[in-house]
């Protein structure tokens, strides 16, 4: 069965920063193709989805994103789809249960003291609260609250 799920990070981010979409999203599935439960799938920006560890195709895609800012947070969003059929997971002695749990959600920020331009990300295993700093100082954000979290997972038609 097809199902789409939506996940969002809101970062506590200096108004000043530039901000743009990560590479990537990765997501804790559990994997019909291995037979594995909490597998970690790879959804890189315009390349095929992969399971690690072994990296071998898994049909999840990001099929939308989107940066919302607000006067005091800023939001990432992912939408991504991806297949799921029940299975027995023999290591763990129990059936896939299409619960998810953990992601990790990548973009890009520009500091606007130095000018530099990095890659960072967010996840839920994280102490918080952690602040990014630039090499130069300057404070880009504040990761506050416990994301990014799973909106929606609905099944598809």
């Amino acid at each position: 069965m097809k199902y789409k799920a939506t996940v969002r990070a809101s970062l506590l981010m200096n108004p000043d920063v530039g901000i743009g979409l990560g590479q990537r999203l990765e997501v804790s599935l559990d994997c019909h193709g291995c037979n594995r439960q909490g597998r970690t799938v790879v959804m890189p920006e315009n390349k095929p989805s992969y399971c690690t560890p072994t990296r071998h195709a898994h049909s999840a895609q990001v099929i939308g994103n989107e940066i919302r800012r607000t006067k005091d947070r800023t939001e990432i969003i992912y939408q991504f789809s991806y297949d799921f059929e029940p299975f027995w997971d023999k290591k763990y002695q129990s059936t896939a249960s299409n619960d998810l749990s953990w992601s990790k959600i990548s973009f890009t920020l520009g500091c606007p003291q130095c000018g530099k331009t990095m890659e960072r990300s967010t996840q839920q295993n994280i102490v918080r609260p952690w602040s990014c700093v630039c090499d130069c100082g300057y404070v880009l954000y504040v990761d506050d609250e416990e994301t990014p979290v799973f909106d929606t997972v609905e099944e598809q038609a």
